[in-house]
Formats: structure tokens, C-alpha cells, sequence
């Protein structure tokens, strides 16, 4: 279990990957965007998908449409289709016991959300395990992490040491990195770690 210092004021927690195993399931949606075309393109999807987890789902439509030279197509009804799609299929997914019990045991700490998914992804997460009241600020959508939390310490008046994230990718490694926050690498079980040099390991 992650090992809080007596000086903790927040943690950031990442979403996919970290509060609940949605990676593959996303995998699902985006290649079921684009059944109508040969595998070897499916799996590309796949793969792009998973080794780019800061893009949103805008980012990644619109990057398989430019592949595709598809200028026809609308993004904003492959992103709705989407959505409907993780929507319709997130309650199949693993919730991160261990973080949630974490959370609520550490309620002098504030909890920050700070990831690429969408606030319809995350309300549903929240509706799934009752946790909203315990997140005081939910950044979704965050393409600039190190950023939002270089505002996040300014406007508290924080130190980096002050601060821990949790995250399970190399984009949020080097977030922690530029930031100089201390970083903690959680990951599904049966899925392997990104190679990264993480404060503590912790699959779950």
C-alpha cells in the first residue's frame, strides 16, 4: 500500500489505468469505430491507443482520420459514438479497490483527479463507487499536466514535496518529473509496467 509522508497535502491520481482498469475496454471503443476496415488497421488503433495515454479521444479520432485521409467524417460523432460505447460497457470494468480505500482512509489529504478521460467517463466512475465528495477537484480532459499542476502549487502556495502522484504511464512519470512532485507507478495486475525509474511500485 502507497505510504503517505506526515507532510502530504495532495495527491493527483490519474483514471485510466490507476482508479480503474479502462484501458483495454477504450481499446474496444475505438477500434469499434472502425470495423468497417481490415484488421492490420484495428490493431494499429489499438496499439496507438495504449502507448499514447495523454491524448484524449479527440486527439486519437481525429489522428486515425488523418491516417485514413477521411475528410468526410465528423469527429464530434465518432467521439459521440464513443462515449456511448464506454458508457454502455464501463460498469464491466475493475475498480481500484486499494485506491479507494486509500482515499478514504487519508481524509485530511486532497484528492485531485488529473487525467486525459472525460468528465463523462469519470461521472460514471463516481456514480459506479459514490466517491465524488471525496475528490475536491476534478481535472478531466488534461492534455498539459504539468502545467495544471504547476497552477495547482502556485495557487496553494505548495512545495513538490508536499505532493505525491499516482500514475501508471511514462507521460505521467515525466509530469511528476517536470513538476519535481514524487511519483508512485500503480498498474493492473497482469499488465506490464511501463519501464520508469517510479518512487514505488504497486500493481493492483
Amino acid at each position: 500500500m502507497l505510504s503517505l509522508s506526515s507532510v502530504t497535502h495532495t495527491i493527483f491520481w490519474d483514471f485510466d489505468g490507476v482508479l480503474v482498469d479502462s484501458l483495454a475496454l477504450k481499446a474496444e471503443a475505438f477500434q469499434s469505430l472502425f470495423s468497417a476496415y481490415s484488421e492490420e488497421f484495428r490493431q494499429y488503433v489499438a496499439s496507438y491507443h495504449f502507448n499514447h495515454p495523454s491524448k484524449t479521444r479527440n486527439q486519437k479520432i481525429q489522428h486515425y482520420l488523418n491516417i485514413l485521409n477521411e475528410r468526410d467524417a465528423t469527429n464530434e460523432i465518432l467521439v459521440k459514438q464513443f462515449s456511448d460505447y464506454i458508457a454502455e460497457n464501463i460498469s464491466r470494468c475493475r475498480i481500484n479497490s486499494k485506491a479507494i480505500e486509500l482515499i478514504k482512509s487519508n481524509p485530511h489529504v486532497k484528492h485531485v483527479i488529473l487525467s486525459a478521460a472525460s468528465p463523462e467517463d469519470i461521472s460514471i466512475f463516481f456514480g459506479i463507487t459514490n466517491t465524488r465528495h471525496l475528490f475536491s477537484i476534478v481535472y478531466s480532459l488534461s492534455v498539459n499536466k504539468s502545467s495544471l499542476v504547476n497552477q495547482y502549487l502556485s495557487t496553494n502556495d505548495l512545495h513538490p514535496s508536499q505532493c505525491l502522484m499516482v500514475g501508471d504511464s511514462v507521460s505521467d512519470y515525466e509530469t511528476a518529473i517536470i513538476c519535481t512532485v514524487p511519483f508512485n507507478l500503480w498498474h493492473p495486475s497482469g499488465n506490464p509496467p511501463p519501464a520508469i525509474a517510479a518512487d514505488t511500485l504497486m500493481p493492483w
